[in-house]
């Protein structure tokens, strides 16, 4: 076990330790040097801030790179976005559709983003069946009178103080 090839000599692993480390932060390191952030405000047309509103940026190809919502300020923040040029998209319920490009460097990019109004409308189609008339029934005159008569001598019975003067039935 005394042999040459098991003997690691302590400099050279030092080395190798450091040159594997540096080859490891390099590609951080650009990276963070080829990344800013995009910040900003959605407002409405009268300059009030509008929290909840969904901030999403993609490349023009419309891939997907990172998405918020605004604060209760209306600010937003994405922050580490590589270096490049996007298509920033604002939306809120009510309102129109915002899209504007971005460039995104190194550093911080400000952007101030407008909603306005939406139109709203809405069409509602209503259906119903009208029930059917029945048309069958036909009641005799004579038999209204009679259903009158008793209906009335009921009526009368059964209001105290009135008296029937005449006897038998009504």
């Amino acid at each position: 076990m005394g042999s040459k090839h098991g003997v690691v000599n302590k400099g050279a692993g030092r080395v190798c330790t450091a040159l594997l480390a540096a080859g490891l932060s390099a590609p951080a390191a650009l990276h963070a040097r080829d990344a800013g952030s995009v910040s900003g405000a959605a407002t409405d047309a009268q300059g009030l801030a509008l929290p909840g509103a969904v901030i999403v940026l993609r490349t023009p190809g419309r891939v997907f790179v990172a998405s918020t919502v605004t604060d209760r300020a209306g600010e937003f923040v994405l922050a580490d976005v590589p270096a490049g040029d996007y298509v920033l998209t604002a939306s809120l319920l009510g309102f129109t559709r915002h899209e504007q490009p971005v460039a995104v460097g190194a550093g911080a990019s400000r952007v101030a983003v407008t909603l306005e109004v939406g139109s709203f409308s809405q069409e509602v189609q209503v259906t119903a069946l009208m029930p059917e008339v029945a048309t069958e029934l036909v009641t005799a005159a004579p038999e209204i009178e009679r259903r009158v008569a008793q209906d009335l001598a009921q009526a009368l019975r059964t209001h105290a103080g009135v008296t029937a003067l005449r006897r038998g039935a009504i």
